[in-house]
């Protein structure tokens, strides 16, 4: 194929001198538009991609929050296990303190004389009332 120059082309040159300014401002502002929304859709392609890091990173954090919460839940569960053993042992130790066999007879003494007291309490009050 032998390559023909334009100027000497006499079809292009009928083309070129068919062209009239105002068919090529309107040429003109395609090629603008053309390159304006190329260098749109760059830009929205690197916002995209700072978004896309962006999400990443919120996604990662979220995760190590989630993490975080996780543990914070079983060390709340530990130490409310540990609490509840405390108080039981409490209990035992100081409301309930069974050194011997003398100290619970006498605590069984002593419950059996307040509610007598109490039930003799109640009666007085029922009849001395008018």
């Amino acid at each position: 194929m032998v390559y023909v120059s334009p100027l000497k082309n006499p079809v292009s040159c009928l083309r070129a001198s068919q062209l009239t300014p105002r068919h090529l401002q309107v040429e003109e502002a395609y090629t603008q538009e053309a390159v304006l929304a190329s260098d749109r859709e760059q830009s929205l392609r690197e916002r995209l991609e700072q978004l896309q890091n962006r999400s990443a990173s919120v996604k990662e954090a979220s995760e190590q929050s989630k993490q975080q919460v996780e543990s914070l839940q079983e060390q709340l569960r530990s130490m409310t296990s540990q609490r509840d053993q405390a108080v039981q042992q409490f209990q035992v130790n100081f409301v309930f303190p069974a050194t011997n066999d003398e100290n619970v007879h006498k605590r069984l003494l002593r419950n059996n004389f307040d509610c007598v007291v109490d039930f003799l309490w109640a009666v007085f009050c029922l009849v001395s009332t008018p």
